[in-house]
């Protein structure tokens, strides 16, 4: 049995550049339509972040219940990857993200975990945070709705410091809502508008001693369908957490920071009661060292069938 319920790993891919061979070598530790869908991503560096997020969680079980087998991955009913084989004492959930020089996945056996790792600047494609706030608009409760036009109309000397506050506002919303869709595993289905947070403030981004800053927060109300999706969601927890700043984040405009959100549900110990351990640091490991010990642990077997 672990004792550690609940795992955070990061891994900044920003300088990993492997050979075709060394690609198409690891691509044969992954199920056949995982390696299908990597391969077709038009940008490597999509293909690189995906490949990674799928060695993650073989790394994290042959160092924690080392098996034989190969592992084999399926997807839910609403496409949520899960572990098919190697079966385990306890169900083992995990969750990944991508985004910029960032895979984070989180890990934990019997209990329930998303997550979703995001920029804090504009999403590509996003021209203004006018643009953004027109885009998440229908996607906001009523509550959220009012906060946004309170800070859109807030009155300021520096109008700058004004959309900063804003675009940063809904790009956190916007994690808390997609991490909790991960979470349950309805995707696209999950009606975000019937999620309603209050959000504490942001990061000091003037501060640079937030590289490893975290915060817990709960749900603050859940209306409609969702309350009867998932009824647990009043014990939900989530941990926003401020990942360090790589060299690729340094932009003519400054930093760009970037934000991991896990949202978690309860494990009960061996004793029955709750387990407090959600409350460990992020783990920063290097690319190598994942490739390194998934390739050592499969002895250079394939999990294609």
């Amino acid at each position: 049995m672990l004792t550690r319920p609940l795992r955070l790993i990061a891994v900044d891919v920003s300088r990993w550049d492997p050979s075709q061979e060394t690609f198409n070598q690891l691509l044969d530790f992954v199920d056949e339509p995982s390696a299908v869908r990597i391969k077709r991503f038009r940008h490597r560096s999509d293909a690189l972040r995906s490949l990674v997020g799928r060695l993650l969680p073989i790394y994290v079980l042959q160092h924690t219940i080392p098996v034989k087998t190969p592992v084999e991955f399926k997807l839910g009913s609403h496409g949520r990857p899960y572990i098919a084989t190697p079966s385990t004492d306890s169900p083992f959930d995990y969750n990944i993200s991508h985004d910029g020089p960032w895979v984070i996945g989180a890990f934990t056996f019997g209990g329930k975990v998303g997550v979703d790792v995001m920029s804090l600047d504009l999403p590509d494609g996003i021209e203004s945070t006018f643009d953004l706030r027109e885009a998440l608009y229908d996607q906001l409760s009523p509550s959220e709705r009012t906060t946004i036009s309170l800070l859109a109309n807030k009155s300021s000397e520096q109008p700058g410091k004004r959309e900063e506050e804003e675009r940063i506002y809904l790009v956190r919303l916007w994690m808390y809502k997609e991490s909790l869709s991960k979470l349950i595993g309805l995707g696209a289905s999950l009606p975000f508008s019937d999620l309603s947070f209050d959000l504490p403030p942001p990061f000091d981004l003037s501060s640079s001693n937030q590289s490893r800053s975290e915060l817990a927060i709960k749900i603050l109300s859940v209306h409609g369908s969702v309350s009867r999706i998932f009824p647990p969601l009043s014990e939900m927890m989530f941990r926003e957490i401020q990942l360090p700043i790589v060299p690729p984040q340094q932009t003519p405009s400054g930093v760009v920071l970037t934000t991991a959100l896990i949202p978690t549900l309860p494990t009960t110990n061996d004793n029955g009661g709750d387990n407090d351990d959600y409350h460990e640091r992020l783990e920063l490991i290097e690319v190598e060292h994942v490739i390194s010990g998934v390739w050592k642990s499969q002895n250079g077997s394939s999990n294609r069938t």
